[in-house]
């Protein structure tokens, strides 16, 4: 008996068959070819619903992606003390959640137990100054070789759902724990309380081939809008920039609908979206780009033509945006209908909306006497 990882083994001889037998002509790229396209239908099939699924690379990316899709940069991630998220990850959990923290938890043979569970939950602080609890992450089957059964993951989820928690299942051993526990893959997944599955492939014979898969399908579109993730994949419905982003833009009217800019991912804390063909991103805090903003308007009101206002560095692969083109003429006409939308977009991103023919807080202040 070899205690090695699992990644040590070879590829399994029927997917390097599958592989080459489906490498001939030329088919689209980005997940338009038929293979990825029956993808979907055949994890429905296989898990005996409805699914969203999306390929990565890795267990390790399929686990990150996961959880920033569940928990918010103030959220907290719970899960076993020898968890892969916790012990082989390198922080990715964090990273890519944007700030998220683990509470890790003891337990016998790698499982957590409902009881545990339940007290912890319990004992975790639900004041402001503490991150909040978010997600529930189970490893299906664990790194001790152990696996739970659909009762206990019954329970555990149980208990997560009723504190408004969501469930993850790391299941890179998945299979594992389907042939050992000699049940259906939606006893232990969807019907047992799992929101979000990691499924893995990589340690079962395939090529670097993981999934995320969704059973609760409304989650799907916190997949695109995850930190460092500013993006939309093809084949994907188009979703909404978070209200941060639609107050920065500065439109006018914070609460139209906007799409994410494009199928290339934004430099991690830059905010990209595009309204009528026009793409602006943002960056900083949010305090930040409000003293920007006010500064604009404020050169713009005082007919001071404002100095070329870069939100990316084109360094980062974001084009800059610019506020004004020095070599353009500007007619006071255009300058103060600038200022005005810049404005908006200022007392929007504060929450503070200007009454009708008002003057706004900041041209307030400046025509205040000292």
């Amino acid at each position: 008996m070899r205690f090695l990882s699992d990644n040590t083994a070879s590829a399994c001889p029927e997917i390097l068959a599958a592989m080459a037998a489906a490498n001939h002509g030329r088919v689209p790229a980005y997940g338009e070819d038929e293979w990825s396209g029956r993808l979907e239908r055949a994890f429905s099939d296989f898990f005996g619903t409805e699914v969203r699924a999306f390929l990565v690379s890795t267990g390790t990316a399929a686990n990150a992606l996961s959880l920033a899709t569940l928990s918010p940069p103030y959220g907290a991630v719970f899960a076993h003390e020898e968890a892969h998220i916790a012990t082989d990850e390198c922080g990715a959990p964090g990273f890519f959640t944007g700030g998220a923290q683990l509470v890790l938890l003891p337990g016998d043979h790698g499982r957590l137990a409902p009881e545990r569970f339940r007290s912890a939950l319990a004992a975790h602080p639900t004041d402001l100054h503490r991150v909040q609890a978010a997600v529930l992450s189970l490893t299906q089957a664990t790194e001790c070789g152990t696996a739970y059964h659909r009762k206990d993951l019954t329970q555990l989820a149980e208990i997560a759902h009723e504190r408004g928690l969501k469930v993850h299942m790391d299941g890179a051993r998945f299979a594992n724990a389907v042939a050992f526990l000699n049940c259906h893959p939606g006893d232990i997944t969807w019907r047992s309380g799992i929101d979000v599955l990691s499924f893995g492939a990589t340690k079962n014979g395939a090529l670097a081939a993981e999934a995320v898969v969704f059973f609760d399908r409304s989650l799907v579109k916190g997949i695109a809008s995850a930190p460092g993730t500013c993006s939309r994949s093809r084949g994907m419905p188009p979703y909404s920039c978070s209200p941060t982003s639609k107050a920065a833009y500065g439109s006018g009217t914070p609460n139209a609908p906007i799409t994410w800019r494009s199928a290339s991912p934004a430099p991690l804390g830059v905010r990209c979206c595009t309204r009528s063909k026009r793409t602006r991103c943002f960056s900083g805090s949010e305090s930040s780009v409000a003293s920007s903003c006010a500064r604009r308007a404020s050169s713009s009101t005082t007919g001071v033509r404002p100095r070329t206002v870069r939100r990316a560095s084109s360094s980062r692969g974001i084009s800059p945006n610019r506020t004004c083109r020095r070599s353009a003429p500007r007619s006071p006409a255009c300058e103060a209908a600038q200022a005005a939308r810049i404005m908006t977009a200022c007392e929007a991103r504060r929450g503070v909306t200007a009454r009708a023919g008002s003057p706004s807080p900041v041209a307030a202040r400046r025509a205040a006497p000292a």
